[in-house]
């Protein structure tokens, strides 16, 4: 049978036929349907797993930036000196982006903006940083990561206390709520005092009297140290809630927010430096030289983290 004969019987047969399709149309019509289908598709995929993608990766830049930390201050690095070095950085790279993206819509700074921007300079950049390295310094990465896990529970606390939060007890989510600060709160406090048993230590009863008696010294000595630095990421942990509370007021103040982040990471600059030159006057330039690729792969790459210290709270 001819094709145009196959054609005008697939036609007569076909349940389009009264819709005026032709031989021509019809593929070309479902190849356009398809591909529009395909492209609304892969835009909801990507919509819907974005956030998801974003955050996972976050974590993971975290976690590396942890561990660059803890090593670097294994090294000796001095604190003050690496959070010196990470404002300098912020600072010379998010001026020009603040400067050339808002310029026009930038406000003027008052004295009320100026007050709030060097406090939470000193407070955040500064006193933050400086105790998650105290925290780092005495316990692990692996446990600072995970106390870090305490401050939507803390935040929410905070916020609880005045007023920014409600609490609905009777209600399914206020449940939630609480359970949730309750499991965190538990599971920090485990973290904080239960010391499990020792896999890769020899036990002190194989060791002569002297040895075990320094392995004593030794392990006290490191379950203060522990506790020491469990008490200064739970001091990290609220003043960053608190901190995320006065960016609240920071950001409607001073909504540019580029343009806060780069002031804040310049007086934070030179309130570190400031700080590390009154406490190593005495180190001279030893202080300050970085030694090694982890120093240097700590600075540069840390200052990342800066993703945090900008007043990205609006409400």
């Amino acid at each position: 049978m001819p094709s145009d004969a196959i054609f005008r019987t697939f036609a007569c047969h076909h349940p389009y036929k009264n819709h005026g399709i032709t031989r021509n149309k019809l593929p070309i019509r479902s190849s356009r349907r398809t591909n529009r289908l395909r492209k609304m598709w892969s835009a909801g995929c990507v919509e819907q797993w974005m956030p998801t993608v974003a955050m996972v990766a976050t974590n993971v830049v975290i976690a590396v930036m942890t561990a660059l930390l803890k090593q670097a201050l294994n090294q000796g690095m001095n604190r003050l000196v690496l959070i010196t070095f990470r404002q300098m950085l912020a600072t010379v790279f998010l001026g020009p982006i603040a400067y050339f993206k808002e310029r026009k819509t930038r406000p003027k700074i008052t004295a009320e903006i100026f007050g709030y921007l060097f406090l939470s300079g000193i407070l955040g950049p500064v006193l933050l940083q400086y105790t998650l390295f105290v925290g780092l310094e005495y316990t692990t990465a692996t446990f600072a990561a995970t106390f870090g896990n305490l401050l939507p529970v803390v935040t929410f606390l905070i916020s609880l206390a005045f007023g920014y939060e409600a609490l609905e007890v009777r209600s399914k989510s206020g449940s939630a709520k609480i359970s949730g600060t309750l499991l965190s709160l538990t599971g920090a406090m485990m973290l904080t005092f239960y010391k499990g048993a020792s896999l890769t230590h020899h036990h002190l009863h194989h060791l002569p009297p002297s040895a075990a008696a320094a392995g004593e010294e030794e392990q006290h000595r490191s379950a203060v140290r522990w506790v020491l630095g469990s008490a200064s990421m739970l001091a990290n942990v609220v003043g960053f809630a608190g901190w995320l509370l006065l960016q609240r007021r920071l950001t409607r103040l001073y909504p540019a927010v580029y343009s806060a982040t780069a002031l804040m990471s310049l007086l934070s600059f030179a309130q570190a430096a400031a700080l590390a030159l009154s406490t190593q006057w005495g180190a001279g330039v030893a202080a300050w030289r970085l030694r090694g690729t982890v120093e240097i792969a700590a600075v540069v790459y840390c200052v990342r983290g800066h993703a945090r210290s900008g007043p990205y709270v609006d409400s």
